[in-house]
């Protein structure tokens, strides 16, 4: 399946800041600024946060590698699709209109 998405950079010195530096709000201006959303009443910049350093992601320049290098699949849920991340760890929940949705580990048995 095809990404929703074309390749994906971010731009200037905000994308090797930790993450955990970065304000909820830099992290979602540096998301529009790649032409990246995220879906109304998600969640997925809180995860990122939360969740992406256990995963390998330490700063946003860590997501934009793990996403185009990603693989894209049917998402478990109706109207979703899963990006399984590079390292097979996590994924990236998009909605239809390739909005991001959340990230969350793969469970055992899971792709």
């Amino acid at each position: 399946m095809t990404r929703q998405f074309s390749k994906i950079e971010f731009v200037g010195l905000i994308k090797n800041r930790s993450l955990g530096g970065l304000t909820h709000q830099e992290i979602r201006n540096a998301m529009t600024k790649a032409g990246l959303r995220e879906a109304h009443n998600a969640h997925f910049i809180m995860r990122l946060i939360e969740r992406g350093p256990v995963c390998g992601i330490n700063t946003l320049d860590d997501l934009a590698k793990s996403l185009n290098n990603g693989m894209s699949q049917p998402g478990e849920q109706t109207g979703t699709t899963d990006i399984i991340l590079r390292n097979g760890r996590a994924k990236v929940v998009l909605n239809t209109a390739g909005e991001f949705i959340t990230i969350t580990h793969l469970r055992p048995g899971k792709a």
